[in-house]
């Protein structure tokens, strides 16, 4: 069960993390955030955005998940374990993601958006501790609004492959001879 201190400390410290990437891109102007809002015929969306729009999105998540958890009536000890489990693999997934992004590393950017399908059929990647870790690690790199929009299509995406993953055999079987 997650409390509602726990949720606050992650909120606040998430707002903190914002505040350090703010600061070390203004300390550093020579290093910009990657992305497509750079784009001048966008509207400017502020740097201090981020600030205001992550912590919400993880009270969000971080909500959703404790809903999710409280509702778990098997095992809530194995269920919380899965669920941090999750969002240290997505934060992970998500870091390695931006940082072959950052360094023009396209085959291997490729390969890893290709590898979120393929994860996708196999794991609950879009429940809300994923999509929490995918954003926030995304964050540092290409800004907060951007990877919050790129975590939920991701997350769309994943739910669609993942209910849609055993359809080829449910219609293969149905055709059968046997």
């Amino acid at each position: 069960m997650i409390k509602n201190k726990f949720l606050w400390c992650v909120t606040v410290l998430v707002a903190l993390l914002q505040a350090a990437v703010l600061c070390w891109h203004y300390f550093n102007p020579k290093i910009v955030f990657i992305g497509v809002l750079d784009a001048p015929y966008l509207l400017d969306v502020p740097s201090w955005f981020s600030l205001i729009i992550m912590p919400i999105f993880s009270l969000c998540c971080l909500l959703l998940m404790r809903k999710r958890l409280q509702n778990t009536t098997v095992n809530r000890g194995k269920a919380t374990t899965y669920a941090l489990i999750g969002f240290v693999f997505s934060f992970n997934y998500g870091a390695t993601l931006a940082g072959s992004y950052y360094w023009a590393m396209e085959l291997y950017t490729v390969m890893l958006i290709i590898g979120i399908a393929v994860i996708a059929c196999i794991v609950k990647s879009y429940r809300a501790e994923c999509v929490f870790g995918f954003a926030l690690s995304l964050s540092f790199v290409i800004g907060a609004l951007q990877a919050m929009v790129l975590a939920l299509v991701t997350a769309s995406v994943c739910w669609l492959l993942y209910k849609c993953r055993k359809l080829p055999l449910h219609f293969a079987r149905d055709n059968s001879f046997t």
